[in-house]
């Protein structure tokens, strides 16, 4: 169990720790702020000014965001390298000390499909949208 974990927490730098912790929770955060307020101020609806530049900005880096996550879900099923967009900016891949947890193809091959899964799902939601 935690043995595998240690040597990933060993490797990194501050720098990095700091960017996997706070990455994914702050962007969740900056996301449901940012569709709350855009819900009040009905920033869908406008058609000039800073509202419509701000909803047209969400809208574009909502489409980048998820079409990032899809080619990185590609490249991590074609590589095995980087589950994530954060551990591919960061080029911080997951190892373990126990070699013979790489060799198990059958834990490998669950791991595959639920990441693919994951993130299938994740792309759809996020682009369900704009459908």
């Amino acid at each position: 169990g935690g043995k595998g974990g240690t040597a990933l927490l060993r490797s990194l730098s501050g720098f990095q720790r700091f960017s996997l912790c706070l990455a994914g929770p702050l962007s969740t955060w900056f996301v449901e702020r940012f569709e709350g307020f855009a819900r009040r101020r009905h920033l869908s609806e406008a058609e000039a000014g800073w509202e419509a530049l701000a909803w047209k900005g969400y809208c574009v880096v909502s489409a980048v965001s998820s079409l990032s996550h899809t080619l990185n879900l590609c490249l991590f099923l074609r590589h095995g390298k980087y589950s994530t967009i954060v551990e591919r900016l960061l080029r911080v891949r997951k190892t373990y000390e126990d070699p013979l947890i790489l060799r198990s193809s059958a834990q490998l091959g669950l791991l595959d499909d639920h990441v693919f899964w994951a993130t299938l799902y994740s792309f759809v939601s996020e682009i369900t949208p704009f459908a």
